[in-house]
């Protein structure tokens, strides 16, 4: 698909999102302004249009809060957390993490409660907090198994991968790093080579900081 007819579907399906949400407003259904809103949101932050995505979501939150739509709220809470982490907003991202697992807990979600528990993650391995990060990818591990999807496998594998090269635990985050790049390739077929250099450059770094550990065992063997 071309750049000019995608950026036409989308302003098409923008304009149509607005309008169907003034007229939502106008007919007084908050269930379908609040699905509407928040689906206005979540278009604008997939675009990285961040500028509307943020008082979208937050006009969402405060519809769906009116409703008790517990797993939606969680799903605003996730794009919110998102948006903050890109941002580099460390504090605002685990805010809205923590916000985003107490909904998901409030619902028969496992896709919800997973996402909570890898977002959590995320957020702790931003703050320097390996041994938080990994209580929760412990949580997450048994929805990235029920699901059996390559892209959820990816993502516990990845995250497991960052936690255990925090704690310097090179072996743990190599073995981690290559089940998760096993994975990407199974649902991504292109990867973008920029991600693929990424990879293979950390799994070097990994490699090389096992050997020097073992030479410097070895080392300490021999001397004593």
């Amino acid at each position: 698909m071309g750049y000019p007819t995608y950026y036409a579907k989308r302003h098409k399906l923008v304009f149509f999102l607005e309008q169907a949400l003034v007229y939502d407003k106008k007919t007084g259904h908050k269930r379908n302004t609040a699905a509407t809103a928040l689906t206005l949101a979540q278009l604008s932050a997939k675009e990285d249009d961040y500028q509307n995505a943020i008082p979208q979501l937050k006009e969402a939150i405060s519809l769906l809060e009116q409703l008790n739509a517990n797993e939606s709220l969680s799903s605003a809470h996730g794009t919110l957390f998102s948006i903050y982490l890109k941002q580099n907003k460390l504090n605002k991202s685990l805010w809205h993490a923590k916000k985003e697992k107490a909904y998901a807990e409030m619902t028969q979600s496992t896709v919800r409660k997973f996402w909570s528990y890898i977002h959590l993650a995320q957020a702790y391995i931003k703050h320097k907090q390996p041994d938080t990060a990994l209580d929760y990818l412990a949580q997450a591990k048994p929805f990235e198994a029920q699901f059996k999807s390559a892209f959820f496998t990816h993502q516990y594998n990845l995250y497991s991968s960052k936690a255990y090269a925090q704690k310097e635990n090179y072996e743990e985050a190599y073995s981690y790093l290559l089940n998760a790049t096993a994975n990407f390739k199974t649902f991504a077929k292109n990867i973008e080579e920029r991600d693929a250099v990424t990879i293979k450059k950390t799994l070097r770094q990994f490699i090389k900081i096992i050997k020097t550990r073992t030479r410097r065992k070895e080392t300490c063997s021999d001397n004593h």
